[in-house]
């Protein structure tokens, strides 16, 4: 930019910063695909992968990778070459008596089916006597918490009383989120 204002053609100017940022795509696409192979490589000794997702975080030689597979679903990172996965569980599956088929349709439940590819969801009876069902986004495991969440609490007359969908950090806040409604 300091060449540009100095005259120079803006051609010469910013030749470099694009040729810079052209090589920089090209390297990050060749890491993604060798780590999508490296991933698929240990998961395909146990299970049929289903859905693969190399996600490059703000460090360059970092990745988040979320697998599902038939039976399970895999979290992990990478650093440089090497995958570490850090959480492995059962897939459950959505059915017509299950708790989640009675929120799905909840405005913040819908929006997360529709954003998230990969999630699992969890069900926890609260002291009220509703039922929390708590959907994660495995995509964003990070110090061992899912960041992308839905929630609802159902009532024993299955309404839903509170949803929530968005990033959370902290248990906490999560609360005073939930119930600012």
């Amino acid at each position: 930019v300091a060449l540009w204002t100095f005259g120079v053609h803006p051609y010469l100017a910013f030749f470099p910063i694009i040729g810079v940022l052209i090589i920089y795509y090209i390297v990050r696409f060749k890491m993604q695909s060798f780590l999508r192979k490296q991933a698929l490589k240990q998961i395909k000794q146990e299970h049929n992968p289903v859905k693969v997702f190399v996600i490059p975080t703000l460090k360059f030689m970092e990745w988040r990778i979320a697998i599902q597979t038939d039976e399970h679903d895999y979290v992990g990172r990478s650093y440089g070459r090497n995958i570490v996965f850090s959480d492995k569980v059962k897939r459950q599956h959505l059915s017509i008596d299950s708790l989640l088929w009675k929120v799905k349709n909840n405005k913040d439940i819908r929006t997360f089916l529709n954003f998230s590819s990969i999630y699992r969801w969890q069900t926890t009876p609260l002291e009220d006597g509703t039922t929390e069902i708590r959907l994660m986004d495995l995509r964003y495991l990070n110090n061992d918490h899912y960041a992308f969440v839905a929630i609802a609490h159902l009532t024993q007359q299955d309404e839903i009383d509170h949803s929530y969908i968005g990033w959370v950090f902290s248990e906490d806040k999560l609360q005073r989120k939930l119930f600012a409604k």
